[in-house]
């Protein structure tokens, strides 16, 4: 789970969108999908690791987070 569903937010119910087999905050690394950030991180520290969103083409990284947000309505990105 992602720093942002172990704070209370609630399962995210994010499975990386169609590029990736899992959520990459699961991983340790920023979800473009979810906009999540990895729970390694401390409060307030920020995330420096690799932008996955740039390796992503904008069309397909769009689609995914409407499809997470319209499933996830609840959830702040």
């Amino acid at each position: 789970m992602c720093n942002s569903c172990i704070s209370g937010w609630g399962a995210c119910g994010c499975t990386g969108g169609s590029v990736f087999a899992v959520c990459p905050a699961s991983k340790g690394l920023e979800c473009p999908v979810c906009e999540h950030y990895p729970k390694s991180l401390a409060e307030g520290e920020a995330y420096t690791g690799p932008n996955l969103a740039e390796l992503i083409d904008p069309a397909i990284l769009e689609k995914d987070r409407a499809a997470f947000k319209a499933a996830h309505p609840e959830q702040k990105g």
